[in-house]
């Protein structure tokens, strides 16, 4: 009886980030409460993150849609409350490379739930979102990505394939 209750204990544990990638399977919210309503599940070239704020006060999913260095990347948003009441804030946001703001990437006082982004060199960038409206400053979601070259498009295009045949 006491090892299903440190059984059942241990699976309450919550966890406040889930994260799907194009070729997985979609992501499921293992907090333990539902996804922010709305949300769509990432599609090809696209990967997605649900994140609590540092005081757990917001909760934003991101999906993130891909492109090659130099082009610009897209980030949607969908921000929620604790309760999971869909909302609508003002905020800031950079992009980090360390600890440094990528220069031009800085946006105050924003309401778009879309914003996009040029990364001209791979690496590891931080998406920090923070000034959330109505919360404390502290609050503050920080979005880690690894940005890669991504893989060229197939060689083949249509008319200009070359096939060979053998009697």
């Amino acid at each position: 009886m006491l090892l299903l209750v440190v059984a059942a204990s241990f699976l309450s544990i919550p966890v406040q980030i889930t994260f799907a990638q194009e070729d997985q399977q979609p992501p499921f919210m293992e907090s333990g409460r539902p996804p922010i309503g709305g949300w769509t599940l990432p599609g090809p070239g696209q990967k997605s993150i649900e994140v609590a704020s540092s005081e757990g006060d917001v909760i934003v999913a991101v999906t993130w849609t891909l492109a090659e260095i130099g082009q610009p990347n897209k980030f949607s948003f969908q921000f929620a409350d604790n309760g999971n009441n869909t909302i609508s804030p003002t905020y800031s946001i950079e992009l980090l490379q360390g600890n440094e703001t990528v220069p031009g990437s800085l946006r105050q006082d924003q309401t778009s739930l879309v914003q996009e982004y040029i990364f001209n060199a791979s690496g590891i960038y931080t998406l920090r979102i923070y000034g959330i409206q109505d919360r404390p400053a502290s609050d503050v979601i920080n979005i880690p990505l690894e940005v890669t070259a991504q893989p060229p498009p197939s060689s083949s295009t249509p008319g200009n394939t070359t096939r060979s045949y053998h009697p």
